[in-house]
């Protein structure tokens, strides 16, 4: 809650924060931790310790959710104006650039452009937008340190689950699941949540091409 209001208060005052706040809030906001939780329902071993664990916010957690925040934005920041250009979903004429996705334009254009303005517009900008502001570098070059971020992040998660620990094994490899699936979706600097046909050939290797027909 505390981080949704602060995550209110930049929108209001169409604050674009330093790139150590917006992380700091953003880890959270991004919801690995609620997902996570989620993923207790279904786990026989998500004892009452690793619940307590969890609420402690341990380094492995913080890892996997500055990850996810950090791997949504180097995906999702380029996807609209490289996809569409600029207009509105009620303008007459916006630029399109030719590619077999177009034939899913009328769908994938409002749902680009909604997120987009959101991301936009919401006051708080995204990671690489801050980097940028605080740096004084380039776009290019903020989603380079972003990405290197990223890869140290992974050397901080590994390690952490190599470690001796009393917490199963099955409940830090559904934490790293989590960063694999944000990974996947966005490490080509395109949003797959938004942009499926990006991730297609993902989707086929998980869900029709290993089954026998």
């Amino acid at each position: 809650m505390t981080t949704n209001l602060c995550q209110s208060r930049w929108f209001l005052r169409k604050e674009l924060p330093s790139f150590a706040d917006y992380i700091s809030n953003g880890a959270i906001t991004i919801g690995v931790y609620l997902t996570a939780s989620a993923a207790f329902l279904d786990m026989d071993n998500a004892s009452e310790d690793v619940i307590n664990w969890m609420s402690t916010m341990p380094k492995l957690m913080f890892a996997c959710s500055t990850h996810a925040r950090l791997i949504n934005d180097f995906g999702g920041h380029k996807s609209y104006n490289s996809y569409i250009g600029t207009a509105t979903p009620h303008s007459n004429s916006y630029t399109i650039t030719a590619t077999p996705q177009n034939m899913h334009i009328d769908r994938d254009f409002y749902v680009l452009w909604a997120v987009d303005l959101f991301d936009k517009e919401r006051g708080s900008g995204t990671a690489l937008e801050c980097y940028m502001k605080d740096y004084n570098v380039s776009e290019e070059e903020a989603a380079k340190k972003i990405r290197e971020m990223c890869e140290d992040i992974w050397k901080v998660m590994n390690e952490e689950c190599l470690r001796p620990t009393p917490i199963p094994r099955d409940i830090l490899k559904m934490l790293l699941n989590i960063v694999r699936v944000g990974e996947t979706t966005n490490k080509h600097r395109i949003d797959g949540f938004t942009q499926p046909h990006a991730i297609e050939e993902f989707i086929r290797a998980m869900l029709v091409d290993f089954m026998s027909v």
